[in-house]
């Protein structure tokens, strides 16, 4: 059965879509993006084959028991995938935060799910001449791409096999990525705005609700506040946020899982205004940062208790300098859809025969907004 398959089969990662040429002074970013793109797109369509599998074999999972296994068997493979594109790269990448730790802390704790869950972290690249057990030598690579990953996001909609989940990598080849706060610490999740480069230095999250909202309605030259869509996870420590939003008339739209695509949606959205609120995951929010850092879009963060309260030990606001530093023409956010992304309007992978297409979208300081691409994998 294919759910066994998923932890105990090595994965066989297709031939890189471009010529290796090792960069000989710095690592050329067309190039790097090709590579990350393509380590996307795979994870999608190998992801989006086992979900299939997983379901016909087993019946869509039922429980939460069920689902976390599920989950835990698509997050595995993703991870086995992505490691090994990352390594097979003739550069260095550096993953400095991957999602998954809370996961697998979680589980620790309520003794449900795999306290054996598949990380990411730390360097690869250079496959060919550096054993994958070797690998730590890279940490001392003069030149790397530092990287922050979600294999799956939104990997409970993957098990279900619902719209929002998608394998994204994200990072900066000049700068520096802040060090996400370690899950045994008092900051539970990130508290962030974002929004497009045209509110940026006009929303905050030091303002209230209502000086957002008059700015951005003097910013897109409108009068009704329902014509401004906020995106805010569904949870009880976002209600007063909600209902703060709500109450001055705005289009609220409580997201059930899954804040990282309508972020996205924000910065890349210019002619209608969209805010991105509320505190959700903490590797989704550096994420969100990086795809910022390459638009200018707004945003800012603040780490906070699990009940949303700010912390004593991760204090005050960063702005996206703090969080992305380094020029913006090297930061970027790439990834595949695996079950249809609807807020940027992505399908799943379809199959062809024996090969699928797979829709991308990659965000640069080189090129406005969302690209978008169909690979045949």
């Amino acid at each position: 059965m294919l759910h066994e398959v998923l932890v105990e089969q090595v994965p066989v990662f297709p031939a890189r879509p471009v010529e290796s040429t090792p960069p000989k002074d710095k690592i050329e970013m067309d190039h790097a993006l090709k590579v990350y793109s393509s380590i996307t797109a795979q994870i999608a369509v190998d992801a989006r084959v086992a979900i299939s599998d997983i379901h016909e074999a087993s019946g869509i999972p039922q429980t939460k028991a069920q689902i976390l296994e599920v989950g835990h068997k698509l997050d595995t493979r993703a991870t086995e995938l992505l490691e090994f594109g990352l390594h097979e790269a003739d550069f260095v990448s550096e993953v400095v935060d991957c999602e998954g730790k809370k996961e697998k802390r979680k589980a620790e704790e309520d003794g449900i799910g795999r306290t054996d869950l598949r990380v990411a972290e730390g360097a690869y690249g250079l496959g060919n001449s550096i054993p994958f057990s070797k690998r730590q030598v890279l940490q001392e690579a003069p030149e790397k791409v530092k990287l922050v990953i979600d294999p799956i996001e939104g990997t409970t909609n993957a098990s279900l096999n619902k719209d929002g989940s998608f394998a994204i990598i994200a990072g900066t080849r000049s700068g520096d990525i802040t060090k996400i706060p370690e899950e045994d610490s008092s900051a539970k999740y990130a508290d962030r705005i974002v929004a497009h480069k045209r509110l940026k230095g006009k929303v905050s999250l030091s303002n209230t609700a209502e000086q957002n909202i008059m700015a951005t309605l003097k910013e897109y030259g409108i009068t009704d506040p329902h014509e401004i869509d906020v995106y805010i996870l569904g949870r009880p420590r976002n209600q007063a946020i909600i209902y703060g939003y709500e109450s001055l008339g705005t289009n609220v739209i409580e997201i059930p899982r899954g804040d990282l695509a309508p972020a996205l949606k924000a910065l890349t959205t210019e002619d209608h205004p969209i805010l991105s609120i509320g505190s959700g995951g903490k590797p989704e929010a550096v994420i969100a940062a990086c795809a910022a850092k390459a638009l200018g879009g707004a945003f800012e963060l603040m780490w906070v208790t699990g009940d949303g309260n700010p912390t004593d030990e991760f204090p005050g606001i960063m702005d996206l300098d703090e969080v992305v530093s380094g020029d913006p023409f090297d930061c970027f956010a790439t990834f595949a859809s695996i079950t249809g992304v609807e807020e940027l309007d992505m399908d799943a992978p379809q199959s062809i025969g024996n090969r699928h297409l797979v829709q991308t979208g990659t965000i640069t300081g080189r090129v406005p907004g969302l690209e978008k691409q169909t690979l045949i994998i």
